[in-house]
């Protein structure tokens, strides 16, 4: 349920306060040749959203969406691809932006979901500094994962919806 995230509706709600650590942090990403997600870099948060003009994993477009950041201080967003209607929505704190796009979602159907580092198998990992209180995903019928960052164990962080999608 989790790999083909990004072909359909999808939404993403996370609550956070990040560290200034003087580098690039995500939040979360799905990792691919452009990844979609969400960072923290230099004083602006930086949502994008990877298109490919094919439906395949080469994405020739990415939109970026950017709001000015204030660091050690609680925030919120909602980052939301209506995959029918094409619409990339971002709510940051009370701010919302949204783009109507071409195209199609890079297919990253094979990919892992990764919060809080852009991909740990890479030479700049850009992992978060800071603490997520909340991150929960929903799709258009329910909500598909709600990680409960209070509860961590070696292995896993445990989804409180019931659906089993725990995070590694």
């Amino acid at each position: 349920m989790l790999g083909n995230l990004f072909q359909n509706n999808v939404k993403i709600e996370c609550e956070f306060i990040a560290n200034n650590n003087g580098k690039t942090q995500y939040i979360f990403s799905k990792q691919g040749i452009i990844n979609s997600g969400v960072y923290i870099k230099d004083n602006v948060i930086i949502f994008e959203l990877a298109l490919s003009s094919d439906n395949t994993n080469f994405a020739d477009e990415i939109i970026p969406l950017i709001f000015p950041f204030e660091y050690d201080k609680n925030h919120s967003i909602i980052y939301q691809i209506d995959s029918e209607n094409k619409i990339f929505k971002i709510t940051f704190d009370d701010e919302i932006k949204e783009i109507k796009f071409d195209g199609n979602v890079s297919d990253y159907s094979n990919v892992p979901l990764w919060i809080g580092t852009s991909n740990p198998f890479v030479q700049n990992k850009n992992y978060f500094s800071g603490f997520i209180s909340k991150f929960k995903i929903s799709d258009n019928e329910d909500v598909v994962s709600d990680i409960d960052f209070t509860n961590v164990n070696r292995f896993k962080i445990l989804d409180k919806s019931g659906n089993g999608n725990h995070a590694y």
